[in-house]
């Protein structure tokens, strides 16, 4: 099994440097997300993206249950992967800070 890595990139200017970090929407990580999943030869693409920063237009964002931390960052996980629709993707969070009501990191075993 082979591991790989893609650093996300938030512009793609026709001409120059394009630009990492700083995810400002949903439309660019679903995107890229979308670029990745074209390479046949993947038989599993996730993303590691700090829960803190997310975008709020993001799939389950808007919508996320009262409660602890960790339910609702696995609510806004499932509802990328059903916008996403492809067996292959499986979404990997990181809880750190309390813009959106999480304080705390998923144990290990969410990793999965």
């Amino acid at each position: 099994m082979a591991v790989s890595y893609s650093i996300i990139k938030t512009k793609r200017p026709a001409v120059g440097a394009s630009y990492r970090g700083g995810v400002t929407s949903w439309k660019h990580v679903e995107r890229e997300i979308r670029l990745l999943l074209r390479d046949t030869s993947i038989g599993v693409l996730s993303t590691l993206i700090d829960y803190y920063g997310f975008p709020d237009d993001a799939p389950g964002m808007a919508d996320r249950p009262a409660g602890d931390a960790m339910a609702r960052v696995v609510h806004v996980e499932r509802a990328q992967a059903d916008a996403i629709m492809d067996r292959r993707f499986r979404r990997i969070s990181s809880c750190t800070r309390s813009r959106h009501g999480c304080s705390q990191r998923p144990p290990s075993s969410a990793h999965v």
